[in-house]
């Protein structure tokens, strides 16, 4: 009967150190709220600080990497712990559009691939695709486009001079007004960051054919003689070849 009694006790005294070794451990455990880069995870922990927390989890901070609170910060139930890795920032320019943004790509290819940007032949990139990426690194980006396109062109007319001696030498007239064709002209324009730099004529089709100007120009020529002190012209209907003498009263000569 007393062996009974004593396991009993001894039972009852293993329960109870039990219960209080779990509520000692309930009591020193407490749950936390990890972001690292973006990413959240919860944790149950019995650390101390920060620093403790971070050795347990093996987080392994990078030189530049920031946390808040600080290393030193006492744990607390609800916490939450922010880690900010550090990463290059790069500033890129593609066709004209600037931005700047970090990143964790390696190279400059893998820092455009991650902008969902594929490089295609033709297609120029400043620096290199396989060149390193590093803080404050500048890229350039043009790349190549082909466009079809139409447009509307004017032809020139031709001017028709026409000779006819029922007009006086040297008067002119218009009969016919030229007109100004219009063609389409189809175009294969080759573009490399925005800018057009080449083109190619792939068709033309004439929709207006153009309309020739038509000028009459005067031949005839009529009989007459200029007055080399008066500057008058005179006509005549009659030459005559002839010998004058003149006379004058003074000695020069006449």
């Amino acid at each position: 009967m007393k062996n009974r009694s004593r396991i009993a006790l001894l039972v009852v005294a293993m329960f109870m150190l039990f219960t209080v070794s779990i509520t000692a451990y309930q009591s020193m455990s407490k749950i936390i709220t990890l972001v690292d880069d973006g990413q959240v995870t919860h944790y149950e922990t019995d650390a101390q600080n920060v620093q403790e927390l971070l050795t347990q989890l093996e987080i392994t901070l990078g030189e530049k990497d920031t946390v808040e609170p600080t290393l030193d910060t006492e744990i607390t139930d609800n916490m939450k712990i922010t880690i900010e890795r550090w990463k290059p920032t790069v500033s890129v320019d593609i066709n004209g559009e600037h931005k700047t943004q970090k990143t964790e790509a390696k190279t400059v290819g893998e820092f455009l691939t991650s902008l969902g940007l594929e490089i295609k032949e033709g297609d120029v990139v400043e620096p290199s695709t396989q060149e390193a990426i590093t803080d404050g690194l500048q890229i350039t980006v043009k790349t190549k486009e082909v466009k079809t396109e139409t447009e509307d062109r004017p032809m020139s007319y031709s001017t028709e001079v026409v000779e006819t001696a029922d007009m006086a030498y040297g008067e002119t007239k218009v009969t016919q007004k030229g007109k100004n064709g219009v063609k389409t002209v189809t175009l294969e324009k080759e573009y490399l960051g925005g800018e057009l730099v080449n083109e190619n004529v792939k068709d033309v089709v004439v929709k207006e054919e153009p309309v020739n100007e038509v000028v009459l120009k005067g031949t005839y020529r009529a009989n007459s003689v200029t007055d080399v002190f008066t500057g008058e012209s005179y006509t005549y209907t009659k030459v005559y070849d002839m010998e004058a003498t003149a006379y004058t009263i003074s000695d020069d000569g006449w």
